[in-house]
């Protein structure tokens, strides 16, 4: 089989034509994206080092450079590539509750993210 043919293959399939997968991801893409700008536009000294974690117990328990903060947004990412590709498993396999059950968690897990983002820059 052909890259082309693999591609139309997997362009074909009815998953990308899901309701719930193209809301769900849509809003995963959409906490990425003000993630990544609120930490571009959040982060006040980008001299300086800026905390980076912190603990409800400890305070502060982690301090560094900035960049370091679009860890969590490519964490996020990688999750939802993750779950995308065993959600379409899932869908072709014909079990759609797990289909439902890791698209609709990428979504929320992007939402945690995006508010331990905000919180951190808060600080």
């Amino acid at each position: 089989m052909t890259l082309t043919e693999t591609l139309y293959k997997i362009k074909s399939q009815n998953f990308w034509r899901e309701k719930i997968f193209l809301t769900t991801n849509g809003l995963s893409v959409i906490f990425l994206i003000i993630s990544c700008l609120y930490i571009l536009v959040g982060v006040k000294s980008k001299n300086n080092e800026v905390p980076l974690h912190y603990n409800f117990i400890f305070g502060i328990d982690s301090v560094g450079n900035w960049k370091k903060l679009f860890l969590l947004p490519l964490i996020g990412l990688i999750i939802l590539v993750f779950n995308n590709l065993l959600a379409n498993f899932f869908y072709r396999s014909g079990r759609k509750f797990l289909f439902i059950l890791l698209i609709s968690s990428s979504a929320l897990i992007q939402l945690i993210l995006s508010l331990a983002i905000f919180w951190i820059i808060r600080l």
